[in-house]
């Protein structure tokens, strides 16, 4: 396995304790197994490995939550929609109270409809703090459908369009949790699979993306230093979204929605490290793990590696 090795740039000692937030939830994809993450994370050890580096570990829990009906009617092609109101109430219960703790909340997937939890918590409490959230969607979907435009009503490709405004579920959660986040502070990084009624919406809201051909052309480090010099370090809290099918398929086969000619590992640790070391960041996800279709634990090594990069801790072989 990677060892991870501790910062040149952040004094792990002195950094805001993490608070490892597990949510077993997978209702929001079309296919089970994301919801085994969390216990997968920490079996493989994460709190250890980051805690052995000199990073603090605060807590190590999961969210709990139980399945309510539908919120919206039965005929609304939105799947699942009730169990996942409950878990993002849950999740965005538990990131507010870590951010408030003065902890650093790692909100680990389950599936990517849990960010409409965590971020609209980062959200509220950057307004509380005078702050405007900005967010790095580094994913190969785009998650900007609504129930009227997505093919499959999964719930995990409609995350980015709820919390931008785009709010046909804006019941889904109460209007105490999703509080309002621009467009044009959200970038996604490695897209490549957009469905057609998502392209225009896209294109409308202003949202700033680049595929891999993007990334590759210009360099990765170009691409994130652009994305950062749209951002005042003095008024913004930066929450990194990212989902592990930002990676090609070849590398990381543990995800639920694989998409070829994906970003590399090596471009995606390039990524984190440079976030975390922007000290702009202050919360982030790290979803879609999907255990069940992983091989000799590939994915959740890197995976792992990630979300240390993600904390500031550097890696090495």
């Amino acid at each position: 396995m990677t060892a991870l090795l501790r910062s040149p740039i952040l004094d792990l000692h002195e950094a805001r304790p993490v608070h490892i937030i597990g949510v077993p939830f997978g209702a929001g994809a079309g296919l089970a197994g994301c919801e085994f993450a969390p216990a997968t994370f920490r079996a493989h050890g994460l709190a250890g490995r980051i805690a052995a580096t000199g990073r603090p570990v605060a807590r190590d829990t999961d969210v709990t939550f139980t399945n309510e009906l539908a919120l919206l009617s039965a005929s609304a092609p939105a799947r699942n929609v009730g169990a996942v109101a409950t878990a993002l109430r849950a999740t965005h219960k538990a990131t507010l109270e870590a951010l408030q703790a003065g902890e650093f909340p790692l909100v680990l997937g389950g599936d990517h409809s849990i960010s409409m939890g965590s971020v609209s918590a980062a959200s509220r409490y950057a307004r509380a703090h005078g702050k405007r959230v900005a967010i790095i969607w580094l994913d190969a979907h785009a998650d900007f459908n609504t129930p009227e435009t997505s093919p499959s009503g999964n719930l995990h490709g409609m995350s980015l369009a709820q919390l931008t405004g785009e709010r046909s579920l804006s019941n889904l959660a109460g209007a105490q949790v999703f509080t309002p986040i621009r467009a044009q502070d959200v970038t996604i990084i490695g897209l490549r699979s957009v469905d057609d009624g998502e392209e225009r919406a896209l294109e409308e809201a202003g949202i700033h993306f680049y595929a891999p051909d993007q990334v590759r052309a210009r360099g990765m480090s170009a691409v994130i230093e652009e994305t950062l010099r749209r951002h005042d370090p003095a008024t913004t809290h930066l929450h990194v979204s990212l989902d592990l099918d930002v990676m090609d398929p070849a590398h990381v086969p543990g995800v639920g929605t694989p998409v070829e000619n994906g970003l590399t590992p090596a471009e995606i640790l390039e990524a984190a490290s440079m976030l975390a070391a922007s000290g702009m960041m202050a919360s982030a996800d790290l979803v879609e793990l999907n255990p069940t279709r992983d091989r000799d634990g590939r994915t959740v090594d890197i995976a792992i590696t990630l979300a240390a990069a993600l904390l500031g801790i550097a890696a090495s072989a």
